[in-house]
């Protein structure tokens, strides 16, 4: 016969994949184990063969797990018999290797150990993957019957049983050690561990909750987590709850917040808590992750009230020193001596210099504690620009540079904090007037970039070094020493800029090339609508007389003096007591207020006044060392409040205020309070109401009872699904408050029951309600509500 070319077994197409199975067994080069060697005798004596294996086929060898009749260990995979057997399903058997022509000249066949018959049965694991054989072979030609060849895949199929058992043993182990450290893990750690089922049922704690709360873990499983929580966090947990599996919405899952913890003494602590979602056994599953902040917030605390030490008694001083400085400069006391001058202006710059300073570093503290307020609302942006350009024109005057604005978006609005805004802009604004020549013009530029507005200021300035660009952004950063000698500033104006941008849901980014200029710029989202600018703004003529309610007299006397260069008129309190007695004898136009009274927390007086109504709409302007920290306090009820200016006094802002100040107020503008969840429905509601009233959004009843106890609104939108708790149970509360005659409307996803009907002017389902009707409805609410106010009579239901 003609012999064919001896060729060594081809690699199963999923050799790579069974590779990996063999491996997880982790059973080459292990001891022998009689469960094996059991079998292979077996089918020695079964089958009456010199030799029987059970053949791992590895990577590039044949490795016998057992073996009878040979003294071998293993054979290389390319002459192996073996390897063929593995590329098919069946039994895979060579009656005589010498008359085969894949094995004639085979070394294990012409040599020892002689093989002249073979038949292996594959070894499959659970993915099908075929690791090896359980193989017979005999020195001399033999056939075998249909019987020998079950008989043989029995025995092969009794190998795999053992296979899997090792796999099995040997993933239990591994299971075990895991779930020990894992177990060891949840023991030590520091955090308390608890995960609650979909009703909030506990259903296991490690032992630092157990420690953190005071309960026994029998005492915690089974029951329903809010048992470890306060009034109103109890309430409002169950409320989340139902409100994520209801709506898919995450408030809580997902995301890190602060709440207070209660413990089985009844004692409570600031907790840190973490909720992730996991699914068990087909079943959902919360697991919460829970922290003891009580010496983080003791920290917090004392590092608050040294800011606000720092801030009140340096920035007093600075008020007089600046202020004073800056009136001299001005010839209000006479013309002075050129070298008098020279040293004044040297005096008033660096004490600018110093205010600036403390500011920044103020205001890195309020924003790496994340304390640092905002207050947004709806602007026009190209207004706000040429404000802006006012307020540092006179900067770039000494510097001999000019400011132009390119406005390719006309009429166009940003949700933002003005006053924040304000301070990125005279940040960048300065930044480039001070490196640019003189002479030269910086270009502010509005326009629209990626479905965003992008506010850029342009300087032809040299440009920012390559080594420096990478850390433009970061606290304390000059170009160099030289430079910073030079120009001057603190190194945090743009790490503020960066931090205030980003809160306020946008990005900054800088554009550079050396010896042409520089750009800063940043996108901010758009609005939903553009400002109605139809509100009167005429001033009156005859308003001129101002309270000054300071307890300092160095800056009283200062202001005073401001306002009499000015042309008004103005009168001193020295505390809380003296301003209200003048308030209830004379009629002022306006009031400057200090927060820090001697008799009355500043706060507190302007609720007093917002109470009292001939008061009520008195403009203020608060100029104190703390107005951002009572900013804040007030929680969004600034009515009438025109500023919140930190000392020193900035002298151009503060008449800036008096003139809004001074503003015609006669046409009341209506205010509504919307409250909603969801932060989408109640921009849109803003936005079609924006010409007709002005809305306070708020998502909560908290925060709502709060504003309906210190403030009259002249409608109420009300959503019925609130975090803590059904929005119905807001309308027995209005009727004790000032707004118990304010018309409600119902604006959610359910229908209102018929119980509410009669306590509401109208209810609306959001997904029946089109933006034309709704419009339409406030609008009647609005106006119905005037009517009712000009005629005293009860607030009609339209039916």
């Amino acid at each position: 016969m003609v012999r064919a070319e001896v060729k060594a077994p081809e690699f199963p197409a999923t050799e790579h994949e069974r590779q990996r199975s063999l491996d997880k067994l982790n059973i080459t080069d292990t001891p022998p184990e009689e469960r094996f060697d059991r079998l292979t005798r077996i089918a020695k004596n079964l089958f009456e063969v010199p030799i029987s294996l059970v053949s791992i086929v590895d990577k590039d060898r044949q490795w016998f797990k057992s073996r009878q009749g040979l003294d071998a260990c293993e054979t290389p995979r390319d002459v192996s018999f073996c390897g063929h057997a593995i590329l098919g399903e069946d039994v895979f058997c060579v009656p005589d290797a010498l008359e085969d022509p894949r094995f004639y000249d085979n070394p294990l066949v012409t040599d020892a150990p002689h093989i002249r018959f073979y038949a292996g049965a594959p070894l499959s694991v659970a993915n099908g993957q075929k690791v090896g054989t359980l193989c017979i072979i005999d020195t001399v030609p033999r056939t075998l019957s249909p019987k020998e060849f079950q008989a043989l895949r029995d025995l092969a199929d009794c190998v795999q049983q053992e296979l899997t058992q090792a796999l099995l043993i040997e993933t239990t182990a591994e299971l075990t050690a895991r779930e020990s450290h894992l177990r060891a893990v949840l023991d030590t750690v520091i955090d308390g561990i608890f995960s609650i089922d979909e009703k909030g049922v506990i259903k296991t704690v490690n032992p630092s909750t157990v420690k953190l709360f005071g309960y026994e873990e029998d005492e915690m499983v089974g029951h329903n987590v809010n048992m470890l929580m306060p009034e109103p966090y109890r309430s409002k947990h169950d409320a989340y709850i139902h409100e994520y599996l209801k709506t898919g919405r995450a408030k809580i899952i997902g995301n890190s917040r602060e709440l207070v913890g209660q413990r089985k003494n009844g004692s409570t602590f600031p907790l840190e808590l973490s909720i992730a979602e996991m699914e068990q056994s087909g079943q959902r599953t919360f697991v919460g992750v829970t922290r003891d902040i009580s010496e983080r917030k003791a920290a917090e605390r004392l590092k608050v009230e040294f800011v606000s030490t720092v801030s009140h008694e340096l920035r007093t001083p600075l008020t007089s020193i600046k202020g004073a400085l800056g009136l001299i400069r001005s010839g209000v006391i006479g013309t002075l001596p050129d070298k008098l001058g020279a040293m004044l202006d040297i005096a008033y710059s660096n004490s600018d210099r110093l205010t600036r300073l403390i500011n920044d570093i103020l205001d890195i503290e309020k924003i790496a504690a994340g304390r640092m307020p905002f207050n947004n609302t709806a602007m026009r942006l190209p207004p706000f620009i040429h404000q802006a350009i006012a307020v540092n024109q006179d900067y770039a005057a000494t510097l001999d540079v000019q400011f132009t604005f390119t406005d390719e978006l006309p009429d166009i609005s940003v949700h933002a904090d003005p006053d924040r805004l304000m301070q990125v802009m005279s940040n960048l604004m300065s930044n480039a007037a001070k490196f640019s020549p003189k002479g030269a013009a910086v270009n502010i530029a509005l326009r629209m970039v990626e479905g965003r507005i992008r506010v850029s200021v342009s300087d032809q300035g040299p440009g920012i070094d390559k080594k420096f660009q990478h850390k433009i952004f970061e606290k304390f950063t000059q170009a160099d020493s030289s430079d910073k000698r030079q120009k001057g500033g603190t190194g945090l104006g743009l790490s503020i800029a960066k931090a205030i941008i980003e809160q306020l849901g946008g990005e900054i980014g800088y554009e550079t090339e050396k010896g042409v200029g520089t750009t800063f710029y940043f996108d901010l989202p758009l609005a939903p609508n553009n400002i109605s600018n139809n509100r009167s703004t005429a001033l009156k003529n005859n308003t001129r007389h101002i309270l000054i309610c300071e307890d300092d007299p160095d800056i009283a006397a200062l202001i005073q003096l401001m306002l009499h260069n000015d042309g008004f008129v103005a009168d001193i309190a020295r505390d809380a007591k003296q301003a209200k007695h003048l308030l209830s004898q004379t009629r002022y136009s306006a009031m400057t207020l200090d927060l820090d009274l001697p008799d009355q927390n500043g706060v507190s007086l302007i609720r007093e006044l917002r109470d009292n109504e001939k008061t009520r709409e008195l403009p203020i302007i608060v100029i104190s060392a703390t107005a951002n920290e009572g900013k804040l306090e007030l929680n969004g009820d600034t009515v009438g409040i025109i500023d919140w200016m930190q000392k020193p006094i900035d002298q151009t802002r503060f008449f800036q205020g008096l003139k809004r100040a001074m503003r015609d107020t006669a046409n009341h503008v209506p205010q509504i309070l919307h409250i909603e969840d969801d932060p989408d429905v109640a921009q849109v509601v803003a936005a079609l109401v924006d010409d007709m009233a002005e809305i306070t959004s708020v998502g909560n009843l908290s925060e709502a009872r709060t504003l309906l106890g210190d403030k009259i609104f002249d409608l109420i939108i009300l959503d019925l699904m609130l975090p803590d708790g059904d929005g119905q149970q807001l309308l027995p509360f209005l009727k004790k408050t000032r707004n118990s005659a304010t018309p409600t409307i119902i604006f959610s996803v359910q229908d209102t029951t018929k119980e509410t009907i009669d306590a509401i002017y109208a209810s609306l389902v959001k997904s029946r309600t089109s933006n034309e009707t709704l419009r339409a409805v406030i609008r009647t609410a609005i106006d119905a509500n005037a009517r009712t106010k000009a005629n005293g009579e009860g607030m009609p239901n339209p039916g």
